[in-house]
């Protein structure tokens, strides 16, 4: 699913929305 995509680390990395980085999400 797309929320599942971009909540990985890489597709983070990869995605244009780099104000969600893993310490944002959880």
């Amino acid at each position: 699913s797309p929320s599942e995509l971009y909540l990985t680390p890489e597709s983070i990395r990869q995605s244009p929305y780099k104000h969600r980085s893993p310490e944002d999400i959880g």
